[in-house]
């Protein structure tokens, strides 16, 4: 005897009606009678108790039966117990979580999934890894078809008030719209535009773009590449490459935004942070770039410093020294950590039981910070699939959706609208550095990490060189998809990806970001070395060059002579094709003269040497 619950309400409130619908199926082989009842217990008291007529079932027989009750005064979490009993004698019991609940206001809940891929192309266009469509097509999942992405976009179709907040991020989105112009090459197989696997990926973004028309998906922007921006701005300090990272990371931003805005046909207001991976220096470039809100941990806000209330709600951070501010919502670790790593799930049952649970923990919030927001962020592939696929992952998530739809104090909004009706209230001058990861760097640094970012740095000098040699067309050329600054910078940004470190003890992910800091240096150094430095003569005290521009643009370059006593630079800039003599002096035997492009030198010469 089983009895099967079809009851989608988890949230009850006081005074309302209910109809609760079950069924009874008799698995023997023998006929059964028993008295079906269902009861209501609240903080282990019953408050209802409805007593059925007597059901007889032929073996493989099932009986449908429909109660409508009136939830009573008393709030709390109690149980929805469903039994099939013979004078006594229980041969099926049901019990289903349910919270009681107060009638009036309501709380919010915004999802906010991250859909990342890093460009998993090589410099020549084959792909090391083709996870950008594999997600979309690839998996094995309880009441879902195709992968990770796919399901998303299902459950909107499934449960059409369903709304939320989506980072699909714009390498992601980059390689969609590339795989449907002229497909893609792995492993040496060619899998072309018409093929199946792109079809499915077309009608996934056709999917998302729809989504984003009907306002049911609000998309996010970010960085082009999953790129951990606070650890690269304290590693960049480090090594004396702040304002070039700085200027790396705007363009990236703006590359990444228009991304959004051009494929999915929308301009996002709030941008995901990667890794949530904070550092303060962020918020000017946020606000250079015209960024409204982001998304930090529960962690974050922790050690924050300012007028700090709950997580429940958006709060101006600012930078005290320039006056620049962002918001940011915090998300609730528990919620977020649930749906990332308890997901697990033998069967549909112990899925369904789980996401009640859920939504119970979920309505808690609602007495913490009435008309507050809940966010809820996480990856968005990740959590059904590692380190294997979950079947009843994304079922879990379906009944968390049916069920907070249909609670009515539970409602589902986007970031952006949430902030139009509810501007942030309170500031907070300080948030901490570091990642989801415990506020730390950890899973990106040590032993053969260290030393790929130690190689991607040095190759990276040269894009800082050619940036600063090309400074007065350099914003020109950096909207220039075709200028070998953007091809530099964009070589740079996906050498920076952080995806690639996350795995940095595999040497095949070490190689791939090399190939690109190769790639990156490549593409500079062939303008770099178009510049040309002669010694024409040298004096006593002076040396005498002759600098040429061969590379089409106008030039910048820094002349500096040094020693223990005595240190002068100046600039010196070449129009395209021209060549001008200078003269440096040079006073004291071992005063070494330089040329430079940024940190490139292209002369050294010491005196007497």
């Amino acid at each position: 005897m089983r009895i099967k619950p079809l009851i989608d309400d988890v949230v009850l409130v006081e005074g309302k009606k209910y109809t609760f619908s079950f069924k009874i199926l008799n698995d023997a082989k023998e006929t059964l009678r028993g008295v079906p009842s269902l009861s209501l217990i609240v903080e282990e008291k019953p408050t209802v108790y409805v007593v059925f007529e007597e059901v007889e079932l032929g073996p493989g027989e099932e009986k449908l039966l429909t109660a409508t009750v009136k939830i009573p005064q008393g709030t709390g979490e109690g149980v929805l117990e469903i039994l099939f009993e013979e004078e006594g004698r229980v041969h099926a019991k049901e019990q289903l979580p349910v919270v009681v609940v107060e009638d009036g206001g309501v709380v919010y809940v915004s999802f906010v999934w991250h859909h990342h891929q890093a460009p998993q192309f090589y410099p020549d266009g084959t792909y090391k890894d083709p996870w950008p469509f594999l997600h979309v097509y690839r998996g094995d999942f309880h009441f879902f078809e195709g992968g990770p992405y796919k399901v998303h976009l299902d459950i909107h179709v499934k449960r059409p008030g369903y709304r939320d907040t989506d980072h699909l991020s714009p390498s992601l989105l980059e390689q969609w719209e590339r795989a449907l112009r002229e497909g893609y090459v792995y492993k040496g197989e060619h899998v072309k535009p018409g093929d199946p696997r792109v079809e499915s990926v077309r009608e996934v973004l056709e999917g998302y773009r729809r989504m984003v028309a009907e306002d049911r998906v609000e998309p996010l922007g970010s960085v082009y590449a999953h790129t951990i921006q606070g650890f690269l701005l304290r590693k960049s300090r480090e090594r004396g490459m702040e304002h070039f990272m700085k200027r790396l990371l705007e363009w990236e931003l703006g590359l990444g935004i228009r991304t959004v805005e051009r494929v999915l046909g929308k301009k996002p207001h709030g941008v995901w942070t990667p890794e949530m991976f904070w550092d303060m220096e962020l918020i000017n470039i946020y606000s250079k770039v015209g960024v409204r809100y982001t998304v930090l941990c529960q962690q974050h806000f922790d050690r924050a410093g300012g007028e700090k209330e709950t997580i429940y709600e958006p709060y101006n951070v600012e930078d005290v020294l320039t006056g620049r501010s962002v918001v940011v919502f915090f998300r609730d670790i528990r919620l977020s950590d649930w749906l990332s790593f308890e997901v697990n799930f033998p069967d549909e049952h112990a899925a369904d039981l789980s996401a009640r649970r859920f939504v119970i923990e979920l309505v808690k919030r609602r007495g913490v910070k009435p008309g507050g927001i809940v966010v809820i962020a996480l990856d968005g592939e990740n959590w059904m699939i590692i380190p294997q696929y979950k079947k009843y992952a994304p079922y879990f998530l379906y009944r968390i959706v049916t069920f907070i739809e249909r609670s009515g104090i539970i409602k589902f909004t986007t970031l952006s609208s949430y902030l139009s009706s509810n501007p942030p209230e309170r500031t907070l001058y300080f948030v901490p550095y570091g990642s989801w990861i415990g506020l730390s760097d950890k899973q990106w640094t040590g032993g053969p990490k260290d030393e790929t970012w130690s190689y991607v740095f040095e190759k990276l000098k040269w894009v800082e060189g050619l940036y600063d040699l090309l400074e007065e067309e350099a914003e020109k050329l950096l909207a220039d998809e075709e200028s070998p600054l953007y091809k530099a910078f964009k070589a740079a940004a996906i050498s920076l990806d952080s995806d690639f470190y996350w795995y940095g003890e595999e040497e095949r992910e070490r190689d791939f970001v090399k190939k690109w800091a190769d790639e990156a240096q490549r593409i500079a150094r062939t303008v770099i070395s178009q510049v040309k430095v002669e010694v024409v003569e040298e004096r006593e005290d002076h040396i005498i060059l002759r600098l040429s521009n061969g590379t089409g643009y106008r030039v910048k370059l820094r002349l500096t002579v040094s020693d223990e006593n005595y240190s002068s630079s100046h600039v010196v800039r070449l129009e395209p094709g021209s060549e001008r003599e200078v003269s440096l002096y040079v006073p004291e035997k071992g005063s070494e003269a330089k040329v430079l492009a940024g940190k490139v030198e292209l002369f050294s010469k010491k005196r007497g040497g």
